[in-house]
């Protein structure tokens, strides 16, 4: 972190020193309009009171603000390029992957297909990691890195 001369401090990413070649972004659909149903309803039954055993305001505020938590740390996953790494984000930036360029063994990046039964979000299998919003065409490579697993797959 950087404090300016005006007393604002600045938050600076590793990325931020290098050129962006590509940024996609993909809204993660199957998180926001459920939780934002299911939210919605929740407020309406607290508000006007409905049930025959209505939920304690605490309950109905937490399970609220859990829902709400969720959407922000889920609601979007961004992929960002730049000339030292890969970087993939999801919602607000707190659930985050570096990838360093370096890292990546380009004779192993190639097209794949990601199944709907795989699920989307961050997924751990004994092959590899999933990151995805959807299923579909995806890119998949592994990395040099000692851990575990080092094989990535992301849907595009």
């Amino acid at each position: 972190m950087n404090r300016a001369s005006t007393g604002v401090i600045k938050i600076q990413y590793a990325f931020m020193d290098s050129k962006i070649i590509f940024k996609e972004t993909q809204y993660f659909l199957l998180s926001i309009i459920p939780s934002v149903l299911i939210g919605v309803l929740l407020l309406v039954t607290e508000i006007f009171n409905l049930g025959s055993k209505p939920a304690p305001l605490f309950v109905t505020l937490l399970a609220f603000l859990s829902l709400l938590i969720l959407v922000i740390l889920t609601y979007k996953m961004s992929i960002t390029i730049t000339e030292k790494s890969v970087i993939v984000k999801f919602g607000v930036g707190l659930i985050r992957k570096e990838i360093t360029l370096s890292s990546i063994q380009a004779d192993t990046i190639k097209e794949t297909y990601i199944t709907w039964h795989y699920g989307v979000g961050i997924r751990f299998f004994a092959e590899g990691i999933i990151y995805n919003t959807k299923s579909g065409k995806g890119i998949e490579f592994e990395t040099s890195e000692k851990k575990i697993p080092n094989r990535y797959k992301k849907c595009i």
